[in-house]
């Protein structure tokens, strides 16, 4: 009996302490016994620890009871992890975690790398901070400017960055460092190549780039718009600016969103450039010179050897003149040469116009009362000091208009016989006949500097239009403005009479280069105006 009683104790004994392991290995590494979790990225990295609150325990937990797919094919993870469960009895127990794009958390025991399971609810593994490296390529972008063969990280002045999370969840980047705001943002680079182009790099190409250029010497904006990431502009002049570049994210189709504000300083200092709008030109026609990249016209010392030295004008950081030919132009090649490195002698071709000749038979009378030395004298008081200073600046920023619609009855540079003596001079300007009283109109904005009556020219008004550029009108019947306003371009400044040395109601109408008469066409429609084709031009 007693002996039964003694395996019946035993017995006992044994199933209480097989209960007790059985409990006991249940609750080892339970929520409840948990003390720490240590997670290691990879075997180069620093192990974390963690004390982690209830609610990632019972997340963690929920994550590794729910790794019970068997995963069957081989893959290659893009992150491998290795994690520790630590209980308070300082006990461990060591699960390796790998992800994969495709297949999400992949979880198995370390001691058992055979059966590999997917987790069904990630939420621990894709919440928990310390899984973070998974997120790496939607982190915010370094962004870099490449400027030729040279590259540089501008400075962030701001920065917003969102990124969703496999769970679904959106977290806000944290802020780069000072060191990363900083960046190179007092980086100063120097281009002598125009033709050096600015790009944006990065690992997300932004949906929006917006640009604002300033200029460091005045702090005005000479550039503000949106570009496009491989095409950044510089400006067309030298000098020190500061780019301020937004770069603008709105993609959370791909998991981001955000905004960079950056910005950097840029030197430019290229050599002078010359260009020539052409290099054949009829007599009567004009080039135009632009300057970029100099401080002053002077330090290129440009000589032609047909006309004196163009008169420079400074136009959107462009410097620019006009070379004015008239009837008397030497026709035939002509060399332009200018103080550039590299630069070659300039050819430039002067062709020759066939002037007709006109025949005027004028009344002896008004012949000797308008063409004498009281009036050549007069010419000479009034007329001609009028087109000698000219505003440095254009007042103009339109085309050039025909001041009165009528017949051609003169060209420009036509020779002329009066009462059948060949005179020594050209016609200077049109003739347009039309009825007496019809309005004559400003061929373009500019400054009156003469409106009187001269004896030869009849009521005359020479207008200013800045750079150079003057138009006459005379031989008006009335003049409608006075000396020294401002006019428009079609504006009313008289009527067309017969004053002064006239046969007949018309307009003599002049535009000048300073003293050097020009062909009016070739700056109101780009070719001169003569008697076969001024139907077609005016209408």
């Amino acid at each position: 009996m007693n002996k039964k009683i003694s395996i019946s104790i035993v017995f006992i004994g044994l199933i209480t302490l097989l209960w007790a392991f059985y409990a006991f290995s249940l609750n080892v590494f339970s929520e409840a016994s948990l003390a720490k979790l240590i997670v290691k990225q990879d075997e180069f990295s620093s192990p974390e620890e963690y004390v982690l609150t209830d609610a990632q325990k019972n997340s963690l937990f929920l994550a590794v009871d729910s790794a019970t797919t068997p995963v069957q094919a081989p893959y290659e993870p893009d992150y491998r992890f290795s994690l520790t469960f630590v209980n308070q009895w300082n006990l461990t127990k060591s699960y390796t975690l790998d992800y994969t794009q495709e297949l999400g958390f992949i979880l198995y025991d370390v001691k058992n790398t055979k059966e590999k399971y997917q987790v069904a609810q990630p939420d621990f593994f894709s919440r928990f901070d310390a899984f973070d490296a998974i997120y790496s390529a939607l982190l915010y972008p370094v962004v870099e400017i490449q400027y030729g063969n040279q590259s540089i990280t501008p400075g962030i002045d701001s920065i917003s960055w969102e990124y969703r999370r496999l769970d679904g969840s959106w977290l806000s980047q944290p802020l780069p460092t000072e060191n990363d705001l900083k960046g190179n943002e007092t980086t100063t680079l120097t281009t002598t190549n125009d033709d050096t182009q600015f790009h944006l790099t990065s690992s997300k190409l932004p949906d929006q780039v917006y640009l604002e250029i300033l200029d460091d010497s005045t702090g005005a904006t000479v550039y503000e718009d949106y570009i496009q990431p491989d095409a950044i502009p510089h400006p067309d002049y030298d000098g020190t600016f500061t780019y301020k570049i937004q770069n603008i994210w709105n993609s959370r189709h791909q998991n981001y969103e955000g905004h960079m504000g950056l910005s950097f300083q840029l030197s430019i200092d290229r050599p002078p450039s010359l260009d020539f709008s052409k290099l054949e030109v009829v007599q009567g026609d004009f080039i135009e010179l632009q300057l970029a990249y100099a401080n002053t016209p002077d330090e290129i010392n440009l000589n032609l050897d047909f006309t004196s030295t163009p008169h420079w004008y400074k136009e959107n950081n462009l410097y620019k003149a006009m070379i004015p030919t008239s009837y008397s132009t030497k026709t035939g090649n002509h060399t332009i040469t200018y103080d550039i490195e590299d630069s070659q002698p300039v050819s430039l071709t002067v062709m020759a116009r066939d002037f007709k000749v006109q025949n005027l038979i004028i009344d002896q009378s008004i012949e000797s009362s308008t063409r004498n030395d009281k009036a050549y004298a007069e010419l000479d008081t009034y007329f001609v000091p009028a087109r000698k200073i000219s505003n440095p600046d254009r007042y103009y920023d339109t085309p050039f208009v025909l001041p009165a619609q009528g017949r051609i009855t003169t060209e420009f540079g036509e020779k002329r016989t009066v009462n059948g003596s060949l005179t020594s001079y050209r016609h200077s300007g049109l003739d347009i006949a039309a009825p007496l009283g019809t309005p004559i109109a400003a061929t373009n904005t500019g400054k009156v500097v003469l409106a009187m009556n001269l004896i030869m020219t009849g009521n005359t008004i020479v207008i200013d239009h800045g750079a150079g550029i003057f138009s006459v009108y005379e031989h008006l019947d009335s003049l409608n403005v006075t000396e020294n306003q401002m006019v428009e371009v079609g504006q009313t400044i008289g009527t067309m009479g017969t004053t002064g040395f006239s046969t007949g109601s018309h307009l003599h109408f002049m535009i000048s280069h300073y003293h050097i008469n020009m062909e009016p066409g070739y700056l109101i429609y780009g070719e001169a105006i003569t008697k076969e084709n001024y139907k077609d031009l005016m209408h």
